[in-house]
């Protein structure tokens, strides 16, 4: 089952955050047996999750806002991440809210891109989920897929994409969320956070350079 590979992998993942985490404080040999008893690249044994990657864009006339999150303000780091990383909002791991799925909704993209854009944007405010969901239902925002890659170190499969929104209640100015920094940019400042190597999360780099390549394609047609 599907949540069986998202628990396992977050498993194996946190083996491998806090090897490296230790690794490096102490310079010792880095040992993984969780990983390596399930065997990562064995296809036919290895517990991948799914993550979603998603560059949000706010049409302001002519003009698109985009957003990224500095996650280097959260409380935990993440090694496996990159310390300080820059990613992609909203982004998020394709899983139950519990621990199980409740029926096949859960599995759908949108219902990821809904739970992640309210909880990182608003808090995981319902009246935030209820708006998103209307303005897909109606095509007044836009979820694109533009991209799907595998992470090489963890084997993750990373579904890039792009969202389009009317919504006026987004920020214009740095937010803090519990998640990180949101940071509104313009089509220059994104890519320079997305050619910054040392700190954008591939993923998030992914998304990014394809969804303008999606946008340019588009001339102006959104």
């Amino acid at each position: 089952r599907y949540s069986d590979y998202v628990f396992t992998a977050e498993y194996m993942n946190a083996e491998l955050r806090l090897t490296l985490l230790k690794a490096g404080q102490s310079g010792q040999k880095i040992r993984l047996p969780v990983r390596d008893g399930v065997g990562v690249g064995n296809f036919d044994r290895y517990m991948c999750k799914v993550g979603l990657n998603v560059l949000t864009i706010k049409m302001i006339g002519n003009q698109c806002r985009f957003y990224v999150m500095d996650r280097s303000k959260m409380v935990m780091r993440r090694p496996l991440e990159y310390p300080n990383a820059i990613h992609v909002v909203p982004a998020g791991t394709v899983q139950p809210a519990g621990q199980e799925f409740i029926g096949q909704e859960e599995l759908k993209l949108e219902q990821t891109l809904i739970r992640e854009y309210a909880e990182e944007f608003f808090g995981g405010k319902v009246a935030a989920k209820q708006r998103l969901l209307g303005f897909l239902s109606s095509g007044e925002a836009k979820f694109i897929i533009t991209a799907i890659g595998l992470d090489a170190l963890t084997q993750k499969l990373e579904i890039c994409g792009l969202l389009v929104v009317p919504d006026q209640h987004l920020p214009e100015q740095e937010t803090m969320s519990r998640e990180g920094l949101i940071v509104p940019v313009d089509r220059a400042g994104l890519e320079r956070f997305a050619l910054n190597a040392g700190s954008m999360l591939p993923a998030g780099a992914l998304a990014i350079w394809q969804a303008l390549h999606y946008l340019d394609g588009q001339k102006g047609s959104l």
